[in-house]
């Protein structure tokens, strides 16, 4: 089993990607530009700035399927995982507005203004989905990656475990 999760920054990707492996008991593979950010200490937006060419994009993907293609049951955290991996047993998307999104940014920093929180948000997406579609030509925002989409504010909003229950009925509605 193969569970695909993409969506956008602060959509609640590692926190249902971390509930959803436990639950499935299933191994947990995370590709993030955040996490190469960190490990060179670097703000995420200001590393997806410097970034020049294709080439740690490309590594990066290849690592991810290829690491997902290791493991028998498997959920793969990646910002391009409905695309990279179109044979998933399920793709998903999560997202949210840019206001939950931005409230979110602010509860994990309170120091964090929410007008601020809301530039660097759309500053974000803007510039990962602008590089993605010069490397790869692909719109990742595009519904047709993917075979469901969770809106995780709203009813959703602080209940992630409401979110993986979906996605599980999803996995289960799709094995009839």
């Amino acid at each position: 089993m193969l569970i695909a999760v993409s969506g956008l920054a602060r959509s609640g990707k590692n926190t249902v990607t971390d509930r959803l492996a436990a639950r499935l008991r299933a191994q947990l593979v995370r590709a993030s530009h955040k996490d190469v950010a960190a490990r060179r200490h670097m703000d995420v937006l200001v590393f997806e700035r410097t970034i020049r060419g294709a080439a740690l994009d490309k590594e990066l993907d290849a690592w991810t399927v290829a690491e997902a293609k290791k493991h028998k049951r498997c959920v793969v955290d990646a910002m391009l995982s409905g695309w990279l991996l179109p044979n998933a047993d399920l793709r998903v998307w999560l997202y949210a507005t840019d206001e939950v999104r931005a409230g979110r940014a602010v509860t994990l920093d309170p120091t964090i203004k929410k007008a601020d929180a809301l530039r660097y948000i759309g500053e974000r997406d803007r510039v990962f989905r602008n590089r993605i579609k010069k490397v790869y030509g692909i719109d990742w925002w595009d519904p047709k990656w993917y075979d469901i989409m969770i809106n995780t504010g709203g009813a959703f909003d602080r209940r992630p475990d409401a979110v993986v229950d979906v996605v599980v009925a999803a996995i289960k509605a799709r094995k009839r």
